[in-house]
């Protein structure tokens, strides 16, 4: 068992506001995770739908939904250094959802040891 987890998600960014939430976008993205490193994604026209996949590809019963957006793009980024660090960023762009999971992992982890996972944009 890992000694140290912390999640510290990007629910809030920059700049949030109607633009991000856009009520046109049909489908959604979801990350499910667990406290050892287990990640899912997935991606659907439904919030349900969505959640379910990343839990099915998280893999274990441990699982749990870390975030669920209609926004374009989202990061996820690890540390697994002395202990185990995510973040996760959604954006507009592939490298501002990098850069906010990045960010985020970072204010928990080990200087310089977060590393983006997985990256995916609609």
């Amino acid at each position: 068992m890992l000694s140290v987890f912390r999640i510290v998600l990007c629910l809030a960014v920059i700049g949030f506001g109607s633009s991000l939430a856009t009520p046109a976008l049909a489908d959604w993205m979801s990350y499910a995770m667990d406290d050892r490193g287990a990640v899912g994604h997935g991606r659907a026209p439904t919030r349900r739908a969505a959640e379910n996949f990343a839990l099915s590809y998280c893999g274990n019963a441990n699982c749990r939904i870390a975030d669920t957006t209609q926004v374009r793009c989202m990061a996820f980024a690890e540390s697994r250094y002395n202990g185990y660090f995510a973040g996760i960023g959604r954006a507009h762009s592939d490298g501002q959802a990098k850069s906010y999971a990045l960010d985020w992992c970072s204010r928990g982890a080990p200087v310089a040891t977060c590393q983006i996972r997985h990256a995916y944009c609609k």
